[in-house]
């Protein structure tokens, strides 16, 4: 049986949480870089690891260290617990270039003209509103943002909520659970209930 709807379905879930496609974040990085490695780097590590602006400011270059054959993080949550986090090559390559050899003090200590001066909140969300705004997107631009388009990101390209939840250090799913804008996707539970019946009827319950 298929149903066919020519009408309009509004959806009142779309607006809930604002997020940026790909080809926003592309034009955000290509202006990120433009504003120095600093800015780089802080707008890489929060759209493409969904760090917390307060987990980025505090990250000190002692916990980035190689495992294996990765460069990781070690991101220090809400309630005080450690979490390391992998850094995909490129964002690996920049971050070991702002380091510079340091092996301790925050990573975004390090302005453009070498010397020390560490970013307050108030600076880094400046920076990042500054930064949206020579990309041309729409609205203020706040690492909350950024951290929300990588969820909403990752969970539009099917990965799995548990490990959404982990790159995000959600305590409870059900937070995680809500940049999901998916959830109430007819074909996807449709999906969820065909596979359902296929196995019913492998198993001759149907």
């Amino acid at each position: 049986f298929k149903l066919d709807l020519t009408f309009p379905v509004a959806d009142p879930e779309a607006a809930k949480f604002a997020a940026f496609g790909p080809a926003d974040v592309e034009r955000l990085m290509v202006a990120a870089e433009a504003a120095g490695p600093r800015t780089h780097v802080a707008i890489g590590l929060l759209v493409k690891t969904a760090i917390r602006a307060n987990e980025l400011l505090t990250l000190d270059c002692s916990a980035i260290r190689v495992r294996g054959t990765k460069l990781t993080v070690t991101v220090k949550r809400k309630g005080g617990d450690n979490d390391v986090q992998p850094l995909t090559n490129r964002l690996a390559h920049d971050v070991d270039a702002l380091r510079d050899g340091r092996t301790s003090g925050p990573l975004l200590a390090r302005d453009a003209s070498g010397e020390d001066a560490p970013w307050t909140y108030s600076q880094l969300h400046t920076a990042v509103a500054r930064v949206g705004r020579a990309a041309g997107l729409p609205g203020r631009i706040t690492p909350h943002v950024l951290r929300v388009t990588w969820a909403t990101t990752a969970l539009g390209a099917g990965v799995s909520l548990d490990r959404v939840q982990d790159v995000m250090g959600h305590a409870n799913p059900a937070t995680t659970r809500l940049y999901d804008r998916g959830r109430d996707d007819l074909d996807r539970k449709l999906e969820a209930m065909d596979k359902v019946e296929a196995a019913f009827m492998k198993g001759g319950t149907a």
